[in-house]
């Protein structure tokens, strides 16, 4: 196991932030050979000025070979396909969204990384150390959003027009809940939410 971590000395250092790039862009390229090679490493920290920006930067490093999202900053919601970094661990609501076109996964989009980035902002003003809550999407079938759908028993995709919404409780012993919402709004993550503290959910078991 192969375990890389790299370091940028200041954060307010352009020219050395600059000079680091196309090294940075030839380690992308030696990492994509390892990934295509089947070689078997944890990309973990990518830190900055004594400040850590992703402890679990792999998926925002393999999805992005051109080094365009540098530094690889942690997003309030993440595509499931650039990795599902903290899904085992946390609580996660997950939208899929196969069955919308390209307009309306970008409004779906938009609103849960709304309400993703409040939630974690309330987070880290109480003090709270870990976010308390994951939120991932999936825009296309295949891979683990398929993966998802199978354990969650959802078919194999959605009506046109319609997404799900969906509440993983993995760390609660495998636990999971769906919302009745087909639609991906600030309005219904919220609902999914608030019902999922007060208890109001049906729980069901991953896999069965």
């Amino acid at each position: 196991m192969l375990n890389i971590n790299i370091y940028v000395c200041r954060q307010d250092d352009q020219r050395s932030l600059s000079a680091a790039i196309p090294c940075l862009l030839a380690f992308l390229s030696y990492y994509h050979i390892l990934i295509s090679e089947k070689k078997t490493f944890l990309f973990t920290y990518f830190i900055c000025a004594g400040k850590t920006i992703n402890d679990s930067a792999r998926g925002s490093v393999m999805g992005d070979p051109t080094g365009a999202k540098f530094p690889w900053a942690k997003e309030a919601a993440a595509d499931m396909e650039d990795g599902p970094e903290g899904l085992n661990e946390t609580t996660s609501v997950v939208a899929l969204l196969e069955g919308l076109g390209g307009a309306a996964q970008q409004v779906a989009v938009d609103a849960l990384l709304g309400v993703a980035t409040s939630v974690l902002a309330a987070g880290k003003a109480v003090g709270e150390e870990e976010a308390p809550f994951c939120f991932f999407y999936a825009k296309t079938a295949g891979g683990i959003a398929e993966q998802v759908r199978k354990l969650t028993s959802q078919p194999a995709t959605n009506s046109a027009g319609t997404a799900t919404l969906l509440l993983l409780d993995i760390p609660e012993e495998g636990a999971y809940y769906v919302s009745a919402a087909t639609e991906v709004t600030a309005a219904s993550v919220r609902q999914l939410l608030e019902d999922y503290a007060a208890q109001k959910l049906e729980r069901k078991q991953l896999g069965q």
